[in-house]
């Protein structure tokens, strides 16, 4: 769950760079007798979102006037998507602002394609539209599907005005991580609900629960050293410190959830990391 700074290309030039070139004079005849509508859906789009109010918009006014969204679907997969000579640029800098080449959904795996917060075939105005698209690993893609309304809205959504995920430490051996979502009580509902669709939707907890064992895996030696030379105060001060780190980078990231958790577990701190 990444919050990205917004692409700096608009919906009207998106499209344009999408039809320049085209050979298909029939289709894009359609296509170009759309143009001020795509650019009006673009703004009316652009203003619900600052508003939180994605999830009220209607999608039958999103329909193409001349174009089908057979059309739009082509557009999207052969000019786009296809990354024809004036739409490279745009694609790759969308692809491209996911931090570290992060999945902006889960935060994880890596972004190999773009995801369509609002789907094209419900939303066909919003096919090429810059600020609909978001970096995506295949797996959320998937997952996430044409489902509306149904995760955080990556340029719109201001996830670091509050802690929102949240681990726990259960108290058995092997030691497990859990996740949660906590939503700050200052979100508006619809927000929260989203954020709480957007963890089961894309089957985070079970993520994060793999990452984290992954992790604790690796650091079982490390713990091991600080808790004979130091105790378990040792080992809470170490936790404690990656907690402060991992939160000053990114509040929202599993791993930070998972250290602050593992901080506030006086049995995790007294021999519980043990993974024998």
């Amino acid at each position: 769950m990444i919050t990205l700074p917004r692409p700096r290309f608009n919906a009207a030039d998106t499209y344009a760079a999408c039809l320049s070139g085209m050979r298909v004079i029939e289709r894009k005849t359609r296509l170009v007798s759309d143009s001020d509508f795509v650019a009006e859906a673009g703004t009316r789009y652009s203003e619900a979102g600052e508003d939180n109010a994605v999830s009220r918009l209607n999608a039958a006014d999103f329909h193409m006037p001349t174009a089908t969204t057979d059309d739009m679907t082509w557009l999207y997969d052969n000019r786009f998507a296809g990354r024809a000579q004036g739409t490279r640029r745009i694609y790759d800098s969308i692809k491209q602002s996911a931090p570290y080449g992060r999945c902006a959904l889960c935060g994880v795996r890596d972004a190999t394609t773009l995801d369509h917060c609002l789907p094209k075939s419900v939303f066909p105005a919003l096919a090429v539209n810059p600020l609909n698209l978001v970096p995506a690993c295949g797996r959320c893609n998937q997952l996430k599907s044409s489902q509306l309304d149904s995760v955080i809205h990556s340029y719109f959504d201001e996830l670091l005005l509050g802690e929102l995920l949240r681990a726990s430490i259960a108290e058995e051996k092997p030691c497990t991580v859990l996740f949660k979502i906590v939503c700050p009580e200052s979100w508006p509902e619809n927000l929260s609900v989203r954020a709480r669709k957007h963890f089961l939707v894309l089957r985070l907890g079970e993520l994060y629960a793999l990452e984290a064992a992954r992790t604790l895996r690796g650091e079982a030696l490390a713990l091991r050293h600080v808790f004979e030379a130091s105790g378990s105060d040792g080992v809470h001060a170490y936790v404690k410190e990656q907690a402060e780190s991992w939160t000053a980078s990114d509040g929202n990231c599993w791993e930070a959830a998972m250290y602050t958790a593992m901080s506030k577990s006086s049995w995790f701190c007294d021999g519980g990391f043990e993974i024998g």
